[in-house]
């Protein structure tokens, strides 16, 4: 691997010959200038020229600002037909378009690259250049983690593209170059690079990189895993201080054994049979976020204060809402933190919050897309029919409308169910669960009962009761019972159908 280090001095037309002919090595580079306005031009101007041979092109930057200011710096180049596209958290880019490579350009926020590639890994092998603004931000604690993951992810694609990094002249270029395991090109023009001591090796934890890994869908045993952190930046320079210290691959195994440890106990991780380390929910949400060491360490004390009682999807996105991360981060559900947790209080306050089957109905109706608000507002209500204390509510809501009682129906009847078999399965009271089943048959039965199908929830009924029968008046014997009933619940479908329901 090449790094190119050099103050840039010399006019742009003298740097686009040397960047061209850089760029045509399949290798990566690291570019130092004293300048940033030099740095970003020598960037623009090998991003235009390699876009125009055919390869697309990302640029990813520190923030949604710098954004902003790529994207007017390359509109006023003559770009002819290259497609530029922007994308950060403010400039929403199709995000499907972008995946299926509809640009030749692409000005990205560094964590919005981080984004796409952990949903769509694809995304890494339809890029031929990928230039990386910034990258001293590696070695900063604060903000290595949203850097570290988009780079790691490129690094561990099939097809990994070229990638140019630009940083300031301070930089600790012999880390960087250490992690791209780039072999250091000297020249009369370069700065004095001098080789980094291992205690200039910034210490950061595995945490935020292993949740990343999980989240990818990549990581499905402890060899894989081991693999793809040692390919990132905490992982690499975690490694290098074991190595000085003594046994590195003991240490790294125990080092990866407490992280996975800790997070499946901040809830951001799981270990599923036939998958291996999978993220939770949470995980993925606490990852659009732009997750970093103190949320984890603020889900890790919010769950150890729980006790016993698992968090619920739902909860545990509240409490990451509150996280510095999620402070500053837009919130995929929709709605305002503050919003939020105005109505998890009022869910609170009708004294249900902390109940299973509200918590169940709430992540149900989560996840067919409503704002946090809304979701807690509905599994209230639902909760409420299921006790029949707010029914009056309800219908008073929807204005005891047919059509809007049966449009109602359509749009619960499979969370209801759901919940249903989630009771279940966690051996929660049949009465329950027969309870909220009839509620869901209250709304509309015909919906209900289409929706129960593919749940394959089974007939759970009463024996009825023994008939007794006694002998004849003269006989003092004691009673007999007699056979049991063969009538069938008014409720169960035709013994063709596959699956039966619960009886009212």
């Amino acid at each position: 691997m090449t790094i190119a280090a050099r103050p840039i001095a010399a006019e742009l037309a003298e740097l686009t010959p040397l960047w061209a002919r850089e760029s045509a090595l399949d290798h990566r580079n690291l570019l130092i200038a004293d300048a940033p306005e030099r740095r970003l031009a020598a960037a623009d101007a090998l991003a235009v020229e390699t876009a125009r041979t055919a390869a697309r092109v990302a640029i990813a930057v520190p923030d949604a600002d710098a954004v902003d200011a790529r994207l007017e710096a390359l509109r006023a180049r003559d770009l002819g037909e290259l497609r530029l596209v922007g994308a950060s958290q403010r400039v929403h880019a199709d995000d499907r378009a972008v995946v299926r490579g509809s640009f030749d350009l692409l000005v990205i926020s560094i964590q919005r690259l981080g984004d796409l590639l952990t949903r769509a890994p694809q995304l890494a092998e339809s890029l031929g250049l990928v230039i990386v603004d910034g990258v001293e931000a590696l070695v900063d604690p604060t903000l290595s983690c949203r850097w570290d993951r988009p780079l790691t992810l490129l690094r561990a694609s099939a097809l990994p593209p070229r990638i140019v990094a630009l940083a300031a002249a301070d930089a600790p270029e012999a880390t960087i170059a250490r992690w791209l395991d780039a072999a250091i090109e000297r020249a009369a023009e370069q700065l004095d690079l001098t080789v980094a001591s291992v205690d200039a090796i910034p210490e950061l934890p595995l945490e935020p990189v292993l949740v990343q890994m999980t989240v990818t869908g990549r990581v499905g045993h402890a060899g894989e895993l081991r693999r793809m952190l040692l390919m990132s930046f905490a992982g690499h320079a975690c490694y290098r201080r074991l190595s000085a210290a003594g046994d590195a691959r003991e240490g790294f195994s125990l080092a990866l054994d407490a992280a996975i440890e800790r997070c499946m106990d901040a809830g951001v991780i799981t270990y599923r049979t036939g998958h291996g380390l999978v993220a939770t929910e949470a995980g993925r949400l606490a990852v659009s976020l732009g997750l970093d060491v103190a949320t984890i360490e603020a889900l890790d004390r919010w769950v150890r204060s729980l006790g016993a009682a698992p968090p619920s999807l739902l909860e545990l996105s509240l409490e990451l809402a509150r996280t510095p991360a999620g402070q500053k981060a837009p919130l995929p559900a929709g709605g305002s933190q503050d919003y939020r947790a105005q109505a998890l209080d009022s869910a609170r306050a009708l004294g249900v919050a902390g109940r299973p089957v509200f918590r169940w109905l709430a992540e149900e109706l989560w996840s067919f897309g409503p704002t946090t608000e809304v979701a807690l507002r509905q599994a209230a209500l639902l909760h409420g029919l299921l006790h029949e204390q707010r029914r009056d509510d309800l219908q008073g809501h929807h204005r005891t409308s047919p059509a809007l009682l049966r449009g109602l129906a359509a749009t619960f009847a499979r969370p209801l169910l759901a919940v249903v078999a989630l009771c279940r399965q966690h051996g929660r009271p049949a009465a329950e669960a027969d309870a909220l089943f009839r509620a869901a048959r209250r709304l509309d039965s015909s919906v209900t009962d289409v929706a129960a199908r593919p749940l394959e929830l089974r007939t759970r009924t009463t024996p009825p009761k023994p008939t007794i029968t006694r002998g004849p008046a003269t006989s003092r014997g004691p009673a007999t019972q007699g056979p049991r009933s063969r009538r069938r619940p008014r409720t169960t479908p035709p013994r063709t159908a596959q699956v039966t329901l619960f009886a009212e």
